[in-house]
């Protein structure tokens, strides 16, 4: 009886480890497919009239997404701006299983950052995880 007991919960212990090796790979699957959305789509920031620049950077281990964005003030106003992202992450994410951006990067944080110089230098926009709304800075 004991031996049984044994192999019951050994035979449990290996399944609940195997579901969760399932889902930490699943994680980095959808991570990934979310990157790979956004920087293949990142032509389409760079057309934009006001659009200096544009990049993309992650840390699948901090679940974290920050777009950088050189930007001409002159031509572009923040309304304008928040336009173009917000169309930017629906046609990006249009290419992954998912059409709902906001859905699909729940788990995630995104962060939208003005760069100069080619470096980042003042956060416009973030979306922390958890949650669905894109908060932009004033």
């Amino acid at each position: 009886m004991n031996f049984s007991k044994c192999l019951t919960f050994l035979i449990l212990f290996s399944l609940v480890m195997l579901c969760g090796a399932c889902k930490s790979s699943s994680d980095t699957i959808v991570f990934s497919e979310i990157n790979k959305a956004l920087a293949n789509n990142l032509q389409q920031l760079n057309k934009e009239a006001g659009i200096i620049q544009s990049g993309i950077s992650s840390d699948p281990q901090k679940k974290v997404f920050k777009i950088g964005i050189a930007i001409d003030r002159n031509i572009l106003t923040n309304e304008r701006l928040k336009q173009v992202i917000d169309t930017y992450l629906e046609s990006s994410i249009a290419s992954t299983s998912e059409q709902d951006w906001k859905k699909l990067m729940l788990p995630y944080t995104l962060k939208i950052e003005e760069m100069e110089n080619g470096k980042t230098d003042f956060l416009l926009a973030e979306k922390q995880s958890g949650k669905t709304v894109l908060i932009w800075r004033e």
